[in-house]
């Protein structure tokens, strides 16, 4: 099972966040993915039409985990300015 790391900067348009293997950037196989959220940005998570409003908040020293299908990948978004998003991915 292959394990990697990515750090992604999330902005105000829906951001690609995971999974991010430059392979497996249309996820074809599935597996889990981790985020963390290790600033004091708020990064809200869902798919490719998220809103401040509509997805699922990532709090400050917030993480979420998700058992993803093959083809699904999730996309970030911040309210102002910019979040990083750290990602482990496993499984990929």
């Amino acid at each position: 099972m292959a394990i990697y790391t990515s750090q992604t900067s999330v902005g105000t348009t829906a951001t690609l966040i995971g999974p991010m293997h430059s392979t497996m950037a249309d996820n074809q196989a599935g597996g889990s993915v981790a985020f963390y959220n290790p600033g004091p940005t708020a990064v809200v998570i869902g798919n490719a039409t998220v809103t401040t409003s509509t997805g699922l908040t990532l709090i400050s020293g917030a993480t979420f985990q998700a058992d993803l299908q093959p083809g699904e990948v999730l996309y970030g978004i911040v309210a102002t300015g910019t979040q990083t998003v750290q990602t482990l991915e496993t499984g990929m």
